[in-house]
């Protein structure tokens, strides 16, 4: 079933990220408001916090902008920020479909910075300019530089 407005359920997932912030941990209560929310997102997340590389928080230093870098089954990682993530599911049960109000990869970067688990990096403001273009490029971009068609599964023009 598609939602009409994630933005309710957006903001009650920043609560309970708030909750887990102040906690200083998932506590029952947060782990059954997350399994309401993103029920299947939630036990990915949980998953990808638990056993794959650190999630990375790139910084600027002066403006305080910030994007995730989150491991993947793929060697690639995903991008992502509040309300993006460059994953092929984000494409299809968030924008498209409207299934879920968040993919894996974005609930994995919001509860890792609740938890203060990401591996946080500060740069220059050039220095994030040029990283999360990098990142941006890599996640969308096959290795012959044609773009990923995310609605195919197969590369684009």
């Amino acid at each position: 079933m598609a939602l009409t407005s994630p933005a309710p359920l957006l903001e009650l997932l920043d609560n309970v990220c708030s909750e887990v912030r102040e906690v200083g941990a998932v506590d029952s209560d947060s782990a059954a408001k997350l399994a309401f929310l993103c029920p299947d997102e939630y036990v990915a997340a949980s998953s990808i916090l638990d056993h794959q590389n650190p999630i990375k928080e790139l910084v600027a230093s002066d403006s305080g902008r910030s994007f995730f870098l989150v491991g993947s089954s793929t060697k690639k990682p995903h991008l992502s920020i509040p309300g993006f993530c460059t994953c092929s599911a984000f494409c299809h049960k968030v924008a498209a479909r409207r299934e879920a109000i968040v993919c894996k990869h974005e609930l994995a970067a919001r509860l890792a910075q609740a938890l203060s688990k990401a591996e946080v990096r500060r740069m220059s403001e050039e220095g994030w300019a040029n990283a999360f273009s990098s990142a941006w490029m890599l996640a969308m971009f096959e290795s012959d530089g044609s773009f990923k068609d995310a609605t195919s599964g197969t590369p684009g023009r």
